[in-house]
């Protein structure tokens, strides 16, 4: 597919937001907050299409506080603008391809020829993480970018030396 250029219809990616419980815990309930509070704006004040890709993980206690901050903030988005994809990477050995079989379509069906890509999770030092895997899966087909302030680094939460992200799918 050739990459559109015109840049007229954006779509608000947010990955994974259910990781927000994991960097809540992570580094805080602050931190936590601070990352719902620039998620929810992003996604009230984006003009285009807004797709949440969620494990959609069981709330669990004042870790997920963050998150239901979120949820709450995208109730009032409309429909025919918000759309929820359920994607666990862990579900099967083919969750990612299920993705994109899914995500791709929809983008097209709504005319988009951009993406921001916020969520979880980031690492600009070595180019991995499932926000960074996505951004890099469509930017054959869309335009990319990332989005900093809306990116959680798991460098933020376990370092800049962990290497238990190695061996994920995305590395």
């Amino acid at each position: 597919m050739q990459k559109k250029t015109n840049h007229s219809n954006q779509a608000l990616i947010i990955v994974h937001l259910s990781s927000l419980d994991i960097y809540t815990s992570g580094i805080g309930q602050g931190a936590g907050r601070s990352m719902a509070k620039r998620l929810s704006a992003a996604a009230r004040n984006h003009n285009g299409p807004i797709i949440v890709i969620d494990q959609l993980w069981e709330l669990e206690g004042r870790a997920s506080d963050p998150r239901v901050s979120v949820y709450e903030a995208i109730q009032n988005i409309p429909n025919e603008k918000l759309v929820l994809i359920r994607h666990d990477e862990d579900d099967s050995p083919t969750a990612w391809t299920d993705l994109f079989d899914e995500l791709v379509p929809v983008l097209n069906e709504l005319g988009v020829d951009s993406v921001k890509i916020a969520g979880f999770w980031y690492d600009p030092k070595r180019d991995t993480g499932c926000a960074w895997y996505v951004g890099q899966q469509l930017s054959d087909s869309f335009d990319v970018t990332y989005a900093r302030t809306i990116l959680g680094s798991y460098e933020d939460v376990w370092g800049p030396d962990d290497e238990d992200w190695d061996d994920a799918p995305w590395a």
